[in-house]
């Protein structure tokens, strides 16, 4: 009797399961290709940019350096108007004040003039305190001219400085007289022993500190001058010490 051999029997082939799966890997293999193929597009597009970009750096560098030189060239401006307002109000002050003494002088003048007038048409009435009173009004107009010299006096002494040592302006007191030991420049002041300084000081009722540099300081400030010294040795020692701005 023969033995019988199990022998496995095949499936049956279903052509509609291998042709989904094909069409499976064929829209797989269709998004591989259309994303290799996107970022292929990218890398042109960034390779593209990169002279762009390249050219947007060099124009903000050169606009940068344009935003510079406007910035100069306003804060130069700005500097000459403000130079210029400052020259344009001082010129004003001097000739409004200016133009105020004179008139303020003119109006003096004609009083004076009427009270003179009338003390000739009514003698008995020239009194002592009529011709004070003449006294008065032409110390007052004395008064008024030497405050109008010294305005000016003191506006051209303030150029005056270390770098460039001009005369100093005199500057006249309320009688209208300067005094007898007026320093022709810093340099002579700087000279001055202190019983000199201290006629002078006293010239112009200024307070006597006792310190060379001191008095030396304060004459300065009050003739207008910006000129300072840091020390001022004894009159005859030398050589004369540091100068300060």
């Amino acid at each position: 009797m023969s033995s019988s051999t199990n022998t496995p029997v095949p499936k049956a082939i279903d052509a509609s399961v291998i042709l989904e799966n094909l069409g499976a890997m064929r829209t797989t293999n269709n998004m591989f290709i259309s994303a290799l193929s996107g970022l292929q597009d990218c890398g042109k597009q960034v390779k593209e940019m990169c002279p762009t970009l390249e050219g947007a750096s060099e124009q903000i560098h050169d606009l940068g350096n344009k935003v510079d030189a406007q910035d100069d060239l306003v804060a130069k401006q700005m500097g000459e108007i403000r130079e210029k307002v400052n020259d344009d109000y001082k010129s004003d002050a001097l000739a409004r004040m200016k133009e105020h003494f004179q008139g303020l002088i003119k109006s003096e003048v004609k009083r004076q003039v009427k009270v003179q007038m009338d003390a000739q048409m009514y003698p008995t009435h020239l009194a002592r305190p009529l011709q004070e009173e003449i006294a008065e009004g032409r110390a007052q107009v004395i008064a008024m001219d030497a405050a109008l010299r010294n305005s000016q006096a003191r506006r051209e002494n303030a150029d005056v400085v270390w770098e460039n040592p001009e005369p100093l302006m005199p500057i006249v007191r309320n009688d209208g007289e300067i005094s007898s030991v007026w320093p022709t420049d810093a340099n002579s002041l700087m000279a001055y022993d202190d019983a000199t300084m201290a006629q002078l000081l006293q010239d112009y009722d200024l307070h006597d500190h006792g310190d060379r540099t001191k008095n030396f300081n304060r004459f300065m400030a009050f003739i207008g001058s910006p000129m300072r010294h840091a020390f001022l040795p004894t009159a005859g020692d030398a050589p004369i010490g540091s100068r300060g701005s």
